[in-house]
């Protein structure tokens, strides 16, 4: 949790009168020539009654200038101070102004926003009681005596053979013994809201061994019952957030078989020693907490925070969490910055098996196909099945069903092994079978560190073409600009035959020769669209809610900037999809219409994902103070021009009586 400002401004005060002479004439001598000019600077601001208002700022003014100014004059003094180090701030969770993101008073001796009175302690624990504070602090003790047990930033490094450890932490470290750190990206998951962006954790691997039967590190929110609040004290910071150790195994069958959700691996350019602190850091942070913040301090976040202490940031270089710390942390672009920070040695593609499901069903015949489904519901004996695709495909699907608890565990277990029994009787593949096997046309889905960024910023012209009730045409030319806060549309992570879209904070602005007027002002939107097929059969489904200007059918009325708050759910197939729900559309006064929506879409997609469309019509049926059928149709088409800048075509028919078309650009950031 960043502290608050004046109790950065205390601290730092009561540190500097406190044991450091030159520190101390360094601040008299700047206090001597800069309070008159602060003095007169006072006078300036506006005037307020709120006299202690006044002084306060003023202090605030004057002490964040000396900080500044002592930095300045004396670079060395900071150099030398092991308390303002980036290793010792990255061991505490601490910013640059010292302030800790970590909540759990168990962390710290001296409390979380003091870094000087820290270190003082930790060394005093340290001297005192070197194997106690080893265990509690293996990190902070390794870091320590590698500084020479002084904490200063010039001192000769011993050799780590004679260091004093803990020894219930070095038989786990002689146990795993982990050369490897692995970062897994869990991709986008809307049916939980906690994993609408993806999800990060971290895995410690040993050379020569499954990853899946290493240890992963989860951070996540302690939540203790499944509740629609949660998301709102995620987003608040109201749920208490820890980290976890558990077995790797666990994680990928939670994300990969049971949620259906792809993951991303990123194995880390870091040596052994810089895994092993890694783990010490983990180790002391077991069972610590900090606040859950869904959007900037979450899995990701935290993440960095933990890559930092492994490998600090050099001397007047921000490290990988400050360079992180924007509005909004999101697990997505993280990977994209440990991309560019060359921290990234290899990725590699772990798919959902509902995607391996997929493809054995695509290679399989469609008599296969069929008797895949049949062996999966135990409408066929497998003796009687030849294909080797269809036999394999079946166990998948009955893992699936297994996971998700729609079969029981005495049907799974003689299915299966039946399954298994055949599929060994017919002996390895052909090679023409496994040259058939996968689609050459299939690809991957775009990794993370690819994606587009979660902002955009769009610019684009048009024209919007209206009847008024003299039946005269009227075209009106006008610029756009949006902006979006976070998340992602349709068109930025397009997939063959699914597809999904969360935005947050969606601004459209038009400005016409006579009026600059908001178009659109979206708060939340969700689409997921998800193919309905036997196996598993998905639901597709929307929901907004936001504010939108509406284009009545009636000639006679005109357009008003509406609130908007409509859902709907339906099925998908290829790439059509049919949602049916309800839109509520008013204005909170004398405006409201109320009424059932019916929804008809399909999304295209080229073989490279450079060009990308999506048409969307539907209708409503508005019953209230306008009673009258409201059709609409969208076409959106994106062209990718460079990684983050794409060329945008869109046209509308926003009513019976009111068409649109406009052309842009639009850059994610």
């Amino acid at each position: 949790m960043q502290m608050p400002y004046q109790v950065y401004v205390a601290g730092r005060i009561e540190g500097d009168f406190t044991g450091d002479t030159n520190r101390s004439a360094t601040y008299v001598s700047f206090v001597t020539t800069v309070v008159p000019n602060l003095l007169k600077l006072r006078f300036r601001v506006i005037f307020s009654d709120n006299k202690s208002n006044m002084r306060f700022i003023f202090l605030i003014v004057l002490f964040s200038i000396r900080s500044s100014f002592a930095a300045e004059t004396d670079p060395m003094e900071r150099k030398d101070r092991a308390y303002d180090s980036s290793a010792w701030l990255a061991l505490l969770h601490a910013d640059a102004s010292g302030g800790s993101r970590v909540d759990d008073p168990d962390f710290f001796l001296a409390g979380p926003n003091h870094p000087q009175g820290e270190l003082t302690e930790n060394l005093r624990n340290f001297n005192q009681t070197p194997t106690n504070y080893c265990c509690r602090f293996p990190a902070r003790a390794h870091w320590l005596q590698s500084t020479g047990g002084q904490g200063t930033q010039n001192s000769p490094p011993h050799d780590p053979g004679t260091f004093i450890t803990c020894p219930e932490l070095e038989a786990a470290l002689d146990k795993l013994k982990p050369d490897t750190a692995v970062v897994m990206f869990a991709s986008e998951y809307l049916g939980n809201p906690s994993s609408a962006f993806g999800h990060t954790f971290l895995v410690f691997e040993r050379a020569g061994r499954s990853r899946l039967l290493s240890q992963a590190v989860n951070y996540a929110a302690r939540v203790d019952t499944r509740s629609a609040g949660n998301a709102w004290k995620g987003l608040t910071g109201q749920l208490p957030g820890q980290y976890q150790i558990l077995p790797t195994f666990e994680k990928v069958k939670e994300y990969n078989d049971l949620a259906q959700r792809d993951i991303w691996e990123y194995e880390l350019d870091l040596d052994p020693a810089e895994v092993r602190q890694l783990f010490r850091h983990v180790w002391e942070l077991e069972g610590i907490r900090s606040d859950y913040w869904f959007l900037d301090e979450n899995c990701a976040f935290n993440l960095l925070q933990l890559l930092d202490v492994a490998r600090p940031a050099p001397t007047h270089a921000q490290s990988l969490s400050q360079q992180a710390s924007t509005l909004t942390v999101l697990p997505g672009d993280v990977i994209s910055l440990l991309q560019r920070s060359g921290l990234v040695r290899k990725r590699t593609f772990r798919p959902a098996l509902a995607r391996d499901i997929a493809a054995g069903l695509k290679a399989s015949s469609v008599q296969g196909r069929k008797d895949a489904l049949k062996l999966a519901r135990g409408e066929v004996e497998a003796e009687r099945v030849q294909e080797r695709s269809a036999l394999e495909t079946a166990g998948l699907i009955l893992q699936a069903w297994k996971g998700s608890k729609r079969i029981e565990p005495e049907s799974f277990d003689l299915r299966y092994n039946a399954i298994l029994a055949r599929r060994s009787e017919l002996g390895p593949s052909p090679a023409e079978e496994n040259k058939a096997g996968r689609d050459p046309a299939d690809r991957p889905p775009i990794p993370p560190d690819e994606m587009p960024r979660s902002r955009l910023l769009g610019l684009s012209g048009g024209v919007i073409e209206g009847t008024p009730d003299n039946g005269e045409r009227v075209d009106k030319n006008f610029a756009e600009l949006q902006f979006r806060l976070l998340g992602h549309d349709v068109l930025d992570r397009p997939e063959p035959g699914q597809g999904s879209q969360l935005e947050l904070g969606h601004l459209r602005l038009r400005a016409f020769e006579e009026e600059i007027r908001i178009e659109e002002l979206t708060l939340l939107e969700l689409l997921s669209v998800s193919p309905h097929e036997p196996v598993f059969q998905r639901k597709s489904w929307q929901f907004r809610a936001g504010m939108e200007r509406f284009h009545p059918s009636e000639s006679d009325q005109a357009d008003a900037l509406l609130g908007l708050l409509e859902g709907s759910v339906g099925k998908a197939k290829g790439p059509f999809y049919v949602l049916a729900g309800a839109e509520l559309r008013t204005d909170l006064h004398d405006e409201a219409l109320l009424g059932p929506e019916l929804t008809l879409g399909a999304f295209t997609v080229t073989p490279g994902r450079s060009l990308r469309s999506h048409l969307s019509a539907s209708l409503a049926y508005h019953v209230g103070t306008r009673s009258d059928w409201h059709p609409e149709v969208h076409w959106n088409s994106r062209f990718r021009l460079a990684p983050r800048l794409d060329l945008t075509f869109d046209a509308a028919i926003r009513s019976e009586r009111v068409r649109e078309v406009r052309g842009g650009f639009a850059w994610n950031w």
